[in-house]
């Protein structure tokens, strides 16, 4: 945060302290003198939430001090690492049910599995033989829905992993698919991500009938993912392309694009509720990239 250049005084002395009002727990601060004759402040904090920050020159309030400050987002707290999922095969689709349950595709085994939090002891889908398993995710009753990439279809279970159906079979008509990636339960109905027809597809998830077909010459090229923000925004992403169109949700209208001068091939989306950031797997650089819903960066992180 650049604060307002404070008044020129003779040899002022700057006051500045910083609480937050999550945990009491003082923050900590970095001034920094600019050529201007302005103060610049950086504050880390370790907690999310709002901030009190007081500034003083020569033992008076500056204009506006104290001030409180909301932090969504430390970006020293975005890098690090919490664990490590083991034991997986080229992973490429993860879910969480209600109960905390991860759901895992392993396209590397042809393999799906319900696995505890920690991601270690689980049960694995043997009531269907996957092909090429790529997404997953869950619905408001726990169910199971797996996009296969290379049987062109999504497969239905029940939330202990029994077979329910399957639809689809390669095509590019209505209910058809061809290459079917990321998929996404958005607003009670099943978006299904088409790689090699470039499109977003509409599923009912209950009957698993094709409800609409999304196509646009916007929607990104060789299509690999599609997720939703809380303001009604539709990020679409694909391979063959370095940009991730963002669309409205009601009416497919294209909005804006995100765009990153070391993003070459966004593939994997997740939007983050509480901290509204769009997370962005790019294999064309290796990094994890963070946007807001505006397209605004916030960091990345290859390590």
């Amino acid at each position: 945060s650049i604060l307002p250049r404070v008044p020129l005084v003779q040899n002022p002395s700057v006051g500045i302290s910083m609480t937050s009002l999550v945990d009491g727990i003082n923050v900590k601060i970095l001034t920094t003198e600019l050529p201007n004759g302005g103060t610049e402040v950086t504050y880390s904090p370790t907690t999310r939430g709002w901030h009190r920050l007081c500034i003083d020159v020569g033992g008076s309030p500056i204009e506006g001090s104290p001030f409180c400050v909301w932090d969504a987002l430390p970006p020293t707290r975005l890098k690090r690492s919490i664990r490590k999922i083991v034991g997986v095969n080229r992973s490429h689709g993860m879910a969480f049910n209600r109960k905390g349950m991860m759901v895992v595709a392993e396209l590397g085994v042809n393999q799906v599995t319900i696995r505890d939090n920690n991601g270690v002891n689980g049960i694995e889908l043997k009531e269907h033989q996957f092909d090429h398993p790529w997404g997953v995710t869950t619905d408001q009753e726990d169910n199971i829905y797996v996009s296969e990439e290379g049987a062109h279809c999504i497969t239905k279970f029940t939330s202990d992993g029994k077979f329910v159906a399957s639809v689809g079979g390669q095509g590019a008509r209505k209910g058809e698919m061809d290459g079917p990636r990321g998929l996404r339960m958005i607003d009670g109905k099943l978006y299904v991500a088409e790689r090699n027809n470039s499109r977003i597809q509409v599923f009912d998830p209950t009957t698993l009938q094709a409800l609409e077909v999304f196509e646009d010459e916007s929607i990104p090229y060789l299509t690999t993912d599609v997720v939703a923000s809380l303001h009604d925004y539709l990020f679409i992403s694909g391979t063959g392309s370095s940009t991730i169109r963002v669309f409205s949700l009601k009416t497919h209208a294209l909005l804006h694009s995100i765009e990153h001068r070391d993003l070459q091939q966004p593939a994997g989306l997740f939007y983050d509720i509480h901290q509204e950031l769009l997370y962005v797997t790019d294999p064309g650089s290796g990094c994890v990239f963070a946007f807001r819903s505006d397209g605004t960066f916030v960091a990345k992180f290859c390590d």
